[in-house]
Order: C-alpha cells, then structure tokens, then sequence
C-alpha cells in the first residue's frame, strides 16, 4: 500500500489548480477533485504549463506538472520523487527534433524556454488523460511509462 492510498478516505481531497496561459494566469483555491477536473478541463487548449497540487491542511502530499506546446506534453509526478511519464510507442531516434516548451515567469521559473527529445514527452491527450486519472484516483495512469 502507499501513501496515496490516503487520498481515498473522506474529505481527503483538496486541491489547487494553477494554470498559465499566455494570456495570464488563473487558478483555484483548494477545491475538490470534480471542481479541479473541470477547472483543468475548460483552460488546456491554450495552458502552457499547470501544476495541480494535492494539499492536506498546510502539507502538499503530490504534485502534477505539465509543461505543454502545441502537440506534446512534458509530465512531471512529484511523490517523494520525481516521475516523468513517456509515450510507450515512442522510442529513441537520433533524427526526432526535440519539443520546445515554455516554464511560466512565476515561482522561480523565470519564463524561459528549454526543450526534451520527443522519446521523453507524451501526447497532449496522453496528458490530459494522466492529469484527469491522477485527480481522480491519485494514482499514475498505466498507459504510460513512467520514470
């Protein structure tokens, strides 16, 4: 059993969104999993990076990054240590440009760009679908790899 087991029991689930968009940034006070679903759900199109964060009182118990570009999805799952999600179908080839993605200016980001071969980032749907399981379940999405 491990420690997200915990998001099962009664009023467990808490959460804060933070979306960044090119045009601002939006996000929620501590909501229940379905408010933070939806909130995710109506600001993807155009989101270049969220972080959904499970919080228990003052701790935050989990992390979901996703850093976004117009196709693909960088996946980050922090859980006492960092789990990045990979495509299953994408394998390594030296002739594969790398994505460009964007980290917002917040947060100690400072706004500037970077970029990971495509073998290490997943489909913005494959994003999607990681994000929305992990929201509902508190689990990683076994359609993908993960680090």
């Amino acid at each position: 059993m491990n420690g997200w087991k915990l998001k099962q029991e009664p009023n467990a689930k808490e959460y804060g969104v933070f979306v960044h968009r090119p045009s601002g940034i939006e996000q929620t006070g501590l909501c229940r999993a379905e408010e933070a679903k939806a909130f995710l759900t109506l600001r993807l199109e155009h989101a270049v990076y969220i972080e959904a964060s499970w919080e228990r009182g003052p701790l935050s118990l989990g992390a979901l990054m996703l850093w976004l570009n117009a196709e693909r999805a960088l996946v980050r799952l922090d859980e006492h240590c960092e789990h990045y999600a990979t495509d299953p179908h994408v394998s390594y080839d030296i002739t594969q440009l790398p994505e460009t993605f964007v980290n917002p200016p917040e947060n100690g980001f400072k706004g500037n760009s970077f970029q990971e071969d495509l073998h290490r980032t997943v489909t913005k749907a494959q994003a999607t679908a990681a994000a929305l399981y992990w929201l509902a379940t508190g689990d990683k999405l076994s359609s993908l790899h993960w680090s």
